[in-house]
């Protein structure tokens, strides 16, 4: 017996980013299990923009109205780094389902202050992570848990642009800027999602631009030591020729992805998505993961699936980031 269809999930939107605007925006119009109903920003303008995009009718300056609206079932939080825990929390505390851009929280207490209210309300939390709903991914995850690469030696993780200097959150230290923050989470996560023992870090060094409270890092090369003998490289920056790559090397084979991060965005000219296992081609069609993540958020939300999973994994790459910075720092004697 089919059940009785549920009523798309009343969205409000917080922030009108660039992201927002370019990626999330065409998931939206695509998902029919969410109907974005209200946008705020702290500019009425681009509020008002992405509401002429979305076809929404309702747009305004300031976030207090879409967290006291009680018809309003979830929040997309798309803010600078240093505001999205303060707003997750607000959002939790009004009883709605939040999705929000990563980094989720810049500290780890933050992140389990998050995960308590979370369980305290009965809301799903979310930080975006569009990359793991690409199919890629779930092939990759697949040939690692059934053994096809043999033991785990080694994991590359690779992500990086030239950033244009107007983009201002990213260089900004108060703003949660820098590269750990913003390019780290892929990185991070990756190595983590498949290393999930303890990690050593072996070697952490970084590149900043400015002094004192307005230093950001720009550039993080790392290396670490898992269980196993497993040996895991991570390399971001900023200021460098853009490039994306995601290795696994075991004792039997080894995959390469060459888009592990960035896919289904720049819908212009997409880049071709392939896997490479040895001598062997993977190729994949254009996939939107954000419209997969989006619809995966919905979905939970409707089966009331509140798994904290997703705020373990972010409480454990948030930690990690913190160790690799502190330890590049004793060892480059930066302030």
């Amino acid at each position: 017996m089919v059940g009785t269809p549920k009523p798309p999930i009343k969205i409000g939107i917080l922030g009108a980013s660039t992201i927002a605007r370019e990626a999330m925006a065409p998931a939206f119009k695509r998902e029919s299990r969410v109907n974005v109903v209200a946008i705020a920003s702290r500019s009425a303008r681009s509020a008002q923009a992405l509401a002429h995009t979305l076809n929404v009718s309702r747009w305004g300056p300031g976030f207090d109205w879409i967290l006291a609206d009680p018809d309003i079932d979830a929040v997309y939080i798309s803010l600078p780094p240093s505001l999205n825990a303060h707003w997750t929390l607000k959002s939790l505390q009004s009883n709605k389902h939040v999705l929000c851009e990563k980094p989720i929280a810049l500290n780890v207490n933050d992140v389990a202050r998050i995960r308590a209210c979370a369980r305290a309300v009965s809301r799903v939390v979310r930080e975006v992570d569009m990359w793991r709903h690409h199919p890629q991914i779930r092939r990759l995850h697949d040939l690692w848990r059934r053994g096809a690469l043999g033991q785990l030696r080694s994991i590359e993780a690779e992500f990086t642009f030239n950033l244009s200097e107007d983009d201002r959150f990213r260089w900004s230290r108060s703003l949660g800027g820098g590269v750990l923050n913003d390019l780290g989470p892929y990185c991070l996560g990756a190595v983590l999602e498949f290393c999930p023992g303890i990690l050593d870090i072996l070697e952490a060094r970084f590149s900043w631009a400015g002094n004192g409270p307005n230093q950001v890092e720009t550039a993080m090369e790392a290396t670490l030591a898992a269980a196993g003998g497993i040996t895991a490289r991570i390399f971001c920056s900023f200021v460098d020729t853009p490039r994306q790559r995601l290795v696994l090397r075991g004792a039997d084979d080894s995959v390469t992805l060459n888009q592990p991060w960035a896919v289904g965005i720049d819908s212009e000219q997409p880049l071709p998505v392939h896997l490479v296992r040895g001598a062997r081609t993977e190729r994949f069609g254009e996939f939107d993961p954000y419209l997969m993540m989006l619809g995966d958020f919905a979905e939970r939300i409707n089966g009331g699936d509140l798994g904290s999973f997703a705020l373990e994994r972010c409480e454990r790459r948030v930690a990690l980031a913190a160790e690799l910075q502190l330890c590049a720092r004793r060892s480059q004697g930066a302030t």
